[in-house]
């Protein structure tokens, strides 16, 4: 047994997710699939991105913040959750994108525009290392009266675990309820909180499962390296030794062309999943991860009748900028 406690958090997720079972992609691939809807965890607040930010935002308005900084994509998934969250919680929005403001606003930017989200393009930011962006935003909140904290990439960190530790808690209790075992869990990887945290959470919680990461960002090298840090951060912060790092498993080549970027095979497989479930992934984070898992069955990773449950970390918002490529197909 582990002796530590969780911090305090804002509830705003709806939870416990369901676990629904893909009957005809199981019966095609051979193992029971089954799919925990993250996707379910909110509207303006879907994703796995809320389940961190609970955490995040609760520590902001401990410490006396009224702005939070955060940054990403121009369809991140994790900005427009923070955008909705804040303004949920009475805080304002700050948000730093790379590149070049569209001519079109669509998708999560629009949603963040709807909000009124204060937001900066930083062309040449690192996400990885953002101090020079952060200080024009940090500027403009001073100017306006505003105190800030900042959100990191993803809302991943040693904090942000938190949220997914919870969610390994949801899964344990079903397979205790439902008397069953779930082989293998199956997430998408980008920031790295969302795997770090099931995997710490798998060891708190005795989940008798292996946490597989399928990396949607740069390289499986990379995504390990954040996750150890976090893990790292998580077990200093928290005074517990976990003992995982030598459990992260993230399999590469499933990133395509890069972040963000499709190709023809995983648009039909993503218009193939809403037409035999009635479930939307999305082409930057769960299309690729369950395009992985797919393709890592067929291979032979996993076993005939094994049961593996994949999370659906929503971005339903992602696919409406990449309509024009399922309607071309």
């Amino acid at each position: 047994m582990y002796n530590i406690t969780a911090p305090h958090k804002v509830d705003l997720a709806l939870l416990p997710t369901p676990i629904y079972y893909l009957e005809r992609f199981s019966r095609k691939l051979g193992v029971n699939i089954f799919v925990k809807r993250d996707d379910m965890t909110g509207v303006e607040l879907s994703g796995n991105k809320i389940r961190k930010l609970e955490y995040h935002l609760a520590d902001a308005i401990k410490k006396g913040k009224d702005a939070v900084i955060t940054f990403g994509g121009i369809q991140s998934n994790h900005c427009r959750a923070t955008v909705y969250a804040a303004r949920r919680l009475g805080l304002m929005p700050i948000l730093i994108h790379s590149g070049q403001e569209p001519e079109m606003a669509e998708g999560n930017y629009f949603l963040n525009k709807l909000a009124k989200a204060k937001t900066f393009f930083a062309p040449d930011v690192d996400f990885f290392n953002p101090k020079s962006a952060i200080k024009e935003a940090e500027q403009w909140a001073v100017h306006k009266g505003l105190k800030t904290a900042v959100i990191p990439l993803g809302a991943s960190d040693a904090m942000g675990l938190w949220g997914y530790i919870g969610c390994a808690r949801e899964i344990k209790d079903y397979t205790n309820e439902k008397r069953t075992v779930f082989n293998k869990v199956i997430c998408t990887v980008g920031s790295g909180g969302t795997y770090g945290g099931l995997l710490a959470g798998s060891k708190l919680y005795g989940l008798d499962s292996e946490i597989i990461g399928f990396n949607v960002l740069e390289t499986a090298e990379l995504v390990k390296e954040l996750v150890s840090k976090q893990l790292f951060d998580f077990e200093e912060k928290f005074s517990v030794q976990l003992g995982v790092k030598d459990d992260i498993n993230i399999i590469d080549g499933y990133v395509g062309a890069g972040y963000g970027k499709t190709w023809p095979e995983l648009i039909a497989l993503i218009e193939e999943v809403a037409v035999e479930e009635g479930i939307i992934l999305d082409p930057v984070y769960t299309g690729k991860a369950f395009y992985a898992l797919v393709d890592q069955i067929k291979k032979g990773l996993f076993r005939e009748g094994d049961n593996v449950l994949f999370l659906h970390t929503g971005g339903i918002y992602g696919v409406f900028p990449h309509r024009r490529q399922f309607i071309m197909k």
